[in-house]
């Protein structure tokens, strides 16, 4: 390592912060298979020279299973929705709602991380070959029949 990547690793950093922000999510992890909690784990990070801040911080969120550490990915503009999950979840979890009750509710949520989980965790029987397939494939991953019937709700 020279003089110069020396000075580089010293006076510039990127410095990150993490942050549990609590339990947003009681789901089946596509990863270890079991019911777990996920915490909102917040992610801040920038580069600093000498010290201070020398870029504009990046924020990442992330549900982070509880039990392997399995990560699902949230975009930060999406942030009043996990705010409306954590109610939801509190919901739940104080007995208020039902497990059908409150899987229905984050199906309701106009968020891309809902639709990810459920893509990664739910599926659905063919028709035609009896094969389960994602819940976010039209058709059979098998034998490329098509999911019958659909529900209203599922109509594009």
């Amino acid at each position: 390592m020279n003089f110069l990547d020396l000075a580089g690793h010293i006076f510039f950093r990127l410095e990150t912060r993490q942050k549990d922000s609590g339990v947003c999510l009681v789901w089946s992890c596509p990863h270890c298979g079991k019911l777990k909690e996920f915490h909102l784990t917040e992610v801040r990070s920038a580069f600093t020279l000498l010290g201070r801040q020398c870029s504009r911080a990046t924020e990442l969120l992330d549900f982070r299973c509880s039990g392997c550490g399995y990560e699902i990915r949230v975009d930060p503009s999406e942030r009043p929705l996990v705010e409306r999950l954590r109610e939801i979840t509190r919901r739940f979890k104080e007995g208020q709602l039902g497990p059908e009750a409150y899987k229905n509710a984050i199906r309701q949520l106009p968020a891309r991380f809902a639709r990810n989980l459920l893509a990664l965790s739910e599926t659905w029987k063919c028709p035609t070959c009896g094969e389960e397939s994602p819940v976010n494939f039209s058709s059979c991953w098998k034998c490329q029949s098509n999911r019958l019937p659909f529900r209203d709700n599922e109509r594009a």
